[in-house]
């Protein structure tokens, strides 16, 4: 089932993750946050593409859920590397709406060329950028793997409002520093939403 993810979609959702940073964050840039960020949630992609055989629904939920995080990540670091928010929409309704791995090459490849040419980026941010389009090429296989690449914006959304549900401090934290280490009393993890995502696509784990 092929969605075709609108412009506005796109917009909306990386409007949810930097208003959801802007509530926490002073927008500056931290390679070692980011770098540690980004490595925390693929570490948990890792985990739960190789936490055993046959792969379960709750492998399968767990490989969403770190994907959806690791998206949620990239969007951010890019808010606080201050990249114009269309350039920021344009890779991912590009990304969203791309009909083959070649595509979603292309279009994190564009986004590379377009950020080199027009910003005035460290080594450390370029590396950086270099990271996160190689993860979402990385994420868009997994999806294709298991047939929801399609869904793609869905997991994301899946995403955001369970983190809306983590508190929000009193103070903004520093740029160096994760924000909200402690999720909150009223926390809602996803699984419930990435579990109705797979029921939509008629997904599950194998032999169920």
């Amino acid at each position: 089932m092929k969605q075709i993810v609108t412009l506005e979609q796109v917009t909306k959702v990386v409007l949810k993750v930097n208003n959801w940073c802007d509530a926490r964050y002073k927008q500056e840039y931290s390679h070692t946050l980011s770098k540690k960020l980004l490595e925390e949630e693929r570490g948990e992609l890792f985990v739960a593409l190789y936490s055993g055989y046959p792969v379960t629904t709750q492998h399968v939920i767990g490989r969403l859920d770190a994907i959806g995080d690791t998206t949620f990540v990239i969007i951010g670091i890019l808010w606080k590397m201050k990249i114009d928010i269309k350039d920021v929409e344009t890779l991912f309704y590009l990304l969203f709406n791309s009909r083959n791995i070649d595509e979603c090459n292309q279009a994190c490849r564009a986004f590379k060329q377009k950020v080199k040419k027009y910003y005035v980026l460290s080594r450390q941010k370029e590396s950086m950028i270099i990271c996160a389009c190689t993860q979402l090429v990385t994420n868009a296989h997994i999806l294709m793997h298991h047939y929801l690449f399609c869904a793609y914006i869905d997991i994301l959304n899946a995403i955001c409002v369970s983190n809306d549900t983590k508190d929000v401090p009193s103070e903004k934290v520093d740029s160096n520093k994760k924000a909200n280490i402690v999720k909150g009393k009223n926390y809602i993890p996803p699984t419930n939403d990435i579990l109705a995502i797979m029921q939509k696509f008629n997904v599950r784990g194998q032999n169920e």
